[in-house]
């Protein structure tokens, strides 16, 4: 069974709310144009394999909070300045990565996966884009 199949089993758990039991032959099989529908993501073959990446994009004038993401953006950007210790002692400076790695648990050993991995960023429009 390939990465895909299973991840396609997985999502049709997730997405039968009712918790439905029904044999394999009976399962409705996902195919990977209906992953691609119903998450709005698509498969990217890599040299260890493929993955599957969704990727959404917030526009600068969305409220988020009393503010629009792209003053949030302006913010970060002026906040930069305050952040050396960080950057090695030089002025950080856009654009800036924001990294999030889900696990089954870090403490070591065969059992730890990471699973979900996403990163997001903000473009020169002030557009929040990010990419699971």
């Amino acid at each position: 069974m390939d990465s895909s199949s299973k991840l396609g089993d997985r999502l049709r758990s997730i997405l039968n709310p009712t918790g439905a039991l029904c044999s394999p032959s009976q399962a409705p099989r996902a195919s990977d144009s209906d992953l691609e529908r119903i998450l709005g993501g698509r498969w990217q073959q890599q040299t260890n394999g493929a993955c599957f990446v969704v990727e959404r994009r917030i526009g600068a004038h969305t409220m988020y909070g009393h503010d629009t993401v792209g003053e949030l953006a302006l913010r970060l950007g002026v906040a930069a300045a305050e952040a050396p210790l960080l950057a090695g002692g030089v002025p950080a400076r856009p654009p800036f990565l924001f990294f999030d790695l889900e696990t089954t648990g870090l403490s070591g050993g065969a059992g730890t996966y990471a699973f979900l991995v996403g990163c997001a960023s903000f473009d020169e429009a002030g557009d929040f884009i990010t990419r699971q």
